[in-house]
């Protein structure tokens, strides 16, 4: 397989993988989708990103001839939340070393904040300035895979993620920032690093500067906490699947040498 695919060969390839890992479960969905295409129509937003209708447009007009029997637009997106569980079974397994780290996400302009009592972000902090919006933390395996993720509002302390690390204790250390740190302690698989220290931390920050160039993830316009949900784990399946196709792409799965390397952005939409 060549490195440089189109567009269309791309997204054949990516529904491939998705039904081979999904082939015991692929059942019709409302008798038009199956949950293979669900799952890649899902991945496809993601690796998008931005708007739902943007989105829905491109896909109508340039790939329709591949999802024939794609539903309404509002219907596709219901469809999308209501399967998104099934990305569990994409999720990475945990290396002995994992790396825990936060990521904001915008949702609104900070002079908006307040406006709606429906308000879904929350405004705080980023890099010395304010925003509006929500706060994601991955936790990635020594190849830079995500194993596990949640997300609650941008004004969250990183401490409430300290349940990601506590499903897995006694079989993986979790490396973390002084960020996640607790006046009532830590988990005791957390290990707490200092800048400068344990180099392997750069994992998780260079998974999250990939998400924020070519998935577009540091923006979201979702209003409805269930479809940033869905659109977070859709995140998460196509991310994974897409570092390993690079790495099979590009012949380093095999190299002791290179097999720890991470790159997805020759798979930007």
């Amino acid at each position: 397989m060549q490195p440089s695919l189109s567009t269309s060969d791309f997204i054949t390839h990516l529904f491939v993988r998705i039904d081979d890992t999904l082939q015991d479960q692929s059942h019709p969905v409302l008798s038009k989708l199956h949950l293979s295409e669900v799952v890649t129509l899902g991945c496809l937003f993601a690796l998008k990103g931005r708007s739902f209708l943007a989105f829905y447009r491109w896909l109508k007009r340039d790939f329709l001839a591949l999802f024939p029997q794609l539903p309404e637009r509002s219907r596709l997106q219901r469809i999308l939340e209501k399967y998104a569980f099934w990305c569990v079974d994409f999720l990475a397994q945990p290396s002995f070393f994992t790396v825990i780290d936060s990521y904001p996400i915008e949702t609104i302009r900070p002079c908006r904040a307040g406006r709606s009592p429906n308000q879904l972000g929350r405004k705080s902090k980023d890099k010395g300035r304010w925003s509006v919006g929500l706060k994601l933390c991955w936790r990635v395996n020594d190849t830079g895979a995500v194993v596990n993720f949640g997300w609650s509002t941008m004004n969250a302390p990183d401490q409430l993620f300290h349940g990601l690390a506590q499903k897995l204790e006694g079989k993986t250390v979790v490396l973390a920032d002084w960020g996640f740190r607790s006046e009532d302690g830590v988990p005791d698989n957390f290990k707490l690093c200092k800048k400068g220290t344990w180099n392997e931390r750069m994992q998780v920050e260079t998974a999250l500067s990939m998400v924020t160039r070519v998935l577009n993830l540091k923006y979201m316009e979702h209003r409805v906490s269930k479809y940033v949900t869905a659109h977070l784990a859709y995140a998460v399946t196509v991310y994974n699947l897409l570092l390993e196709f690079s790495r099979e792409l590009l012949g380093w799965e095999d190299s002791p040498e290179k097999c720890f390397k991470m790159s997805i952005a020759q798979f930007s939409l």
